[in-house]
């Protein structure tokens, strides 16, 4: 698992052999782990990586796809589970209750120096938007090598004090 925080886990390797080229090759650079990924394998993945946590000490509620691509069948394998919450890029999910909420997310991404500018071109844009659509702040721990993206994302986490917690945004 490469990501965790206190109530979310992601895929446990964030990469995919195959699958569809746009969730492979446009949306991510190989990672959509669970855009293709059979949902037995998927769902072994899903429990293993949750015991995982909960060895550690850790109870995860909610799921972030690996690129926020996820096959059909990860909401309902996920409510089975009682997860509270997976998002992609555009929503955040109830699992269980079979709801979804539209949602912004700014994010980083510095695999090229080309996804590095467009996203914070795309961060700097969208950023205002922030007081009118629901809207998350992911940041990724590779992108935390740059010196020029831990200062991008400050200067997004400063003007975003005040607004609404990723618990609140599912409800």
């Amino acid at each position: 698992m490469t990501t965790v925080t206190r109530s979310s886990s992601t895929g446990f390797f964030h990469s995919s052999e195959g699958g569809s080229f746009f969730a492979q090759k446009i949306a991510s650079a190989g990672e959509a782990e669970f855009a293709d990924l059979a949902r037995e394998e998927g769902e072994r993945r899903i429990d293993e990586g949750t015991a995982l946590l909960k060895d550690l000490g850790l109870a995860p509620s909610g799921f972030i796809a690996p690129a926020w691509q996820m096959a059909r069948w990860v909401l309902p394998a996920l409510a089975s589970r009682g997860f509270h919450y997976a998002e992609d890029h555009l929503h955040v999910y109830d699992p269980a209750g079979g709801r979804r909420k539209r949602s912004l997310v700014l994010n980083f991404a510095s695999r090229t120096p080309a996804r590095l500018w467009s996203s914070v071109a795309f961060v700097r844009a969208a950023t205002p938007l922030r007081r009118v659509l629901r809207t998350r702040i992911a940041i990724h721990p590779g992108d935390m090598r740059s010196d020029f993206l831990r200062r991008e994302v400050g200067r997004v986490l400063s003007r975003s004090r005040g607004f609404v917690s990723a618990q609140a945004l599912a409800r």
